[in-house]
């Protein structure tokens, strides 16, 4: 048990990171469809709500997602054990672009908690 709250990569197979990481996307991205920081709050680490604020989170959607429309579909990609998190990655494809969005989020346990400690899309 980690009893010291340092953030600690999950542990487990493909499957089971997926089965872990899919609720706390599915959150991520509702969040970001409905411009809802107090949604997306909870779900960050301590350090990673510091550095977004509700300020720069609306600001990254009308820059960069509220162009693309309506999420249409997601597909899961895999993870990547870092040292003190897990990176998973899934690809979006939105209603109003042929584009496809690369979402990364990095997922920690902190205590009992799983939390995200970095957020990225491209």
């Amino acid at each position: 048990m980690n009893e010291s709250h340092e953030p600690q990569a999950l542990t487990g197979t493909d499957a089971e990171i997926h089965e872990l990481a899919q609720g706390v996307f599915e959150e991520v991205m509702a969040a970001h469809e409905e411009a809802d920081y107090a949604r997306l709050k909870p779900l960050l680490s301590d350090e990673m709500a510091q550095a977004l604020s509700e300020e720069a989170f609306e600001d990254i959607i009308a820059e960069h997602l509220a162009a693309l429309g309506d999420l249409a579909g997601t597909e899961y990609l895999g993870n990547l054990h870092k040292a003190d998190a897990t990176q998973v990655l899934w690809k979006a494809r939105y209603a109003g672009t042929d584009a496809e969005v690369l979402w990364q989020i990095f997922l920690a346990r902190e205590g009992e908690a799983l939390k995200v400690v970095g957020l990225l899309f491209s």
